[in-house]
């Protein structure tokens, strides 16, 4: 190994073995994500308003096709990526060079396929342009894949900082739209210019704390593929039965129901901000873990499997009760219908946020190719059962077969990787969580009965649901001190 590579090792090894850079990372990252999902909620709420509920179906079905589509642009490399990095961390810059060329290229194909799934959707000349507009974000998806690098060293908050930068940056557009009334193709500049900005500095960022070099292209390159092509599969189909229900519901149902779906799909999306959270941090710790230390990796997934379920709870119980007026404060009374579909939509939430865990599982076990037979299972029963009773209950059925779909995948990907797993999770506190969620539920129904407004019940909710999960010894101090922590001891 080279002196260059052992100075890099030791870096990344002093990074991930410092308890308080762990608890340091997770804490940012947790932060910086309420934020901008605080803000993000506020700007989808000022561009439904800006853009009404038809012109908001239209926007939310185009970025559907990005998200649905863009996935080609990232095959999965960049967990592959890491992956590779941990077994070799004297070759990272290799790794990702292979990662950045690799992305790029597959860029610009996502990007072609995408302005033709526009081309054949876009119901009028405003949104064909709004559309091909929007997809030009892919030319730059390349850069901020380097983000691996501060995945590596636990330095998440690098990733935070350029996200909020291209949140307020979005965020001014968004306003300077609603003020000005602007179109759907002004405000696709926008969002192509910050989202593209973003990426830019994000590959710049992670230029100052690693290397990229390009020799041994081919053989890194072709490691990649073979163990990406798979992921990929996988993730296409994963966000396909995701991000198709938007498709399908603008299609047939028409672009108000599909602004309605829009509203409500942009709450449950965006409160994904835990789960991205835990899971970016303990990937790297998991994998390291995996073949070494089966105490430490069971440690460090019932931890965060806890982790996870707390928040998801909470977020099904405040929408049970308060979604219609969450919805109503946020996007106006066009957009009350959406409500009903919240609280179905947080049900999903909470098997997302376990699947974001077992997704790691499966890469990390090897398990991607059997995966993919279940995607492709759970992509066939979504869209069967979404042509099937759409055109009868509109976004509805959309939000219930999401639910119905996602405890498909959740069931699949146990059985598939509960057996190359050195240690499964268990019960452990679980119960204490539902027992911590039910008195919140019981709070919430009082105080909606005493007519409390929404916004003092979001208050009432932010601190009252960890003082319950601390009062029934869900959650101790200790235990978040130790989870944290004793991911390091997993490295």
């Amino acid at each position: 190994m080279t002196a260059e590579a052992n100075e890099q090792a030791k870096a990344r090894a002093g990074a991930t073995l410092a308890p308080r850079a762990i608890s340091w990372d997770i804490a940012v990252q947790l932060v910086g994500r309420f934020g901008n999902l605080a803000l993000g909620i506020v700007v989808t709420a000022l561009l439904a308003r800006t853009l009404g509920d038809a012109g908001f179906g239209v926007w939310s079905t185009l970025l559907a096709i990005s998200s649905l589509l863009g996935v080609i642009g990232n095959m999965g490399l960049e967990q592959v990526a890491l992956r590779c990095a941990v077994a070799e961390p004297g070759r990272e810059p290799q790794w990702l060079g292979a990662l950045l060329i690799l992305r790029q290229l597959l860029s610009l194909l996502a990007m072609a396929l995408c302005i033709g799934a526009v081309v054949l959707i876009a119901p009028d000349h405003q949104a064909l342009v709004a559309g091909i507009v929007m997809m030009l974000t892919l030319l730059t998806t390349a850069a901020s894949s380097l983000r691996v690098a501060f995945q590596l060293r636990v330095r998440n908050s690098y990733t935070i900082a350029v996200m909020t930068i291209q949140s307020v940056l979005w965020g001014a557009v968004v306003v300077w739209g609603y003020l000005t009334g602007a179109g759907i193709v002004a405000l696709a500049v926008g969002f192509t210019v910050t989202t593209s900005f973003a990426s830019l500095l994000q590959g710049a960022l992670a230029l100052r704390v690693t290397r990229v070099h390009f020799d041994e292209l081919r053989r890194h390159s072709a490691e990649l593929i073979r163990v990406g092509i798979p992921i990929a599969v996988g993730g296409v189909l994963v966000i396909g039965y995701g991000q198709i229900d938007q498709v399908l519901v603008f299609k047939i149902a028409g672009s108000n129901e599909a602004g309605l779906y829009g509203a409500a799909y942009r709450l449950f999306s965006q409160s994904s901000f835990v789960p991205v959270s835990v899971s970016t941090t303990v990937f790297a710790l998991l994998a390291a873990s995996f073949a070494t230390d089966s105490e430490r990796f069971s440690v460090l997934l019932q931890t965060s499997l806890e982790l996870l379920l707390a928040a998801a709870i909470g977020a099904l119980v405040l929408a049970a009760v308060y979604s219609g007026e969450i919805v109503n404060l946020l996007f106006g009374h066009t957009f009350n219908r959406a409500g009903a579909a919240l609280p179905v939509l947080m049900g999903a939430f909470v098997l997302v946020s376990v699947g974001y865990l077992q997704d790691l599982l499966v890469i990390i076990s090897r398990q991607q190719n059997r995966f993919v037979v279940a995607a492709v299972l759970a992509l066939a029963l979504n869209v069967g059962l979404n042509v099937a009773l759409i055109p009868r209950y509109g976004f509805m059925a959309a939000a219930w077969i999401t639910v119905a779909t996602e405890l498909f995948v959740v069931v699949a990907r146990w059985l598939i990787v509960r057996s190359k797993l050195p240690a499964r999770p268990a019960l452990g506190r679980i119960p204490r969580l539902v027992l911590a969620g039910a008195a919140f539920l019981g709070i919430l129904i009082v105080a909606k009965k005493l007519e409390l407004p929404v916004v003092p019940a979001l208050l009432v909710s932010a601190l009252g649901y960890p003082a319950l999960l601390f009062a029934v010894r869900a959650v101790r101090s200790s235990d978040i001190r130790l989870v944290f922590a004793r991911g390091n001891q997993a490295v």
